[in-house]
């Protein structure tokens, strides 16, 4: 009974070391995991095309409501004020929903929201400007 233990589990051992080796060797199918959600660019002031840092990117596919979408997406700006979305869903939409907001407060001065849509063709390097809240 053992030597069948033995033999058996050694087969499943040898089994998961080749598919290990060769994932190692050759990658996980790209095509298959690739990401097809890729939104970016950069949030500026609307006045002084300044970039804002601390704003949150929130990317929802345009067939969908901002209110009841299941795919949310989201990123904050960095301090050159750029930003990446990246994802994967089932099937790539025909544009895109990027809502800005301010969430850090007055820390970097208050900005109004911004909700725009964007093409899929054109979600590349886009320049969303928003405009500073006014007391």
């Amino acid at each position: 009974m053992k030597d069948f233990i033995l033999k058996y589990f050694g087969r499943i051992l040898a089994i998961l070391g080749c598919s290990t080796l060769v994932t190692a060797c050759y990658g996980v199918p790209y095509d298959e995991y690739a990401p097809n959600i890729r939104v970016n660019g950069c949030v500026v002031d609307s006045e002084t095309d300044l970039p804002i840092k601390g704003i949150n990117v929130r990317v929802v596919p345009s067939d969908e409501s901002l209110e009841s979408d299941p795919y949310d997406f989201s990123n904050s700006t960095d301090s050159y004020g750029y930003f990446n979305v990246v994802s994967y869903i089932d099937t790539p939409p025909s544009g895109y929903i990027v809502e800005c907001t301010d969430v850090d407060g007055d820390q970097n001065g208050s900005y109004e929201s911004v909700i725009e849509e964007v093409p899929s063709e054109e979600s590349s390097d886009i320049v969303i400007k928003m405009a500073p809240k006014r007391q």
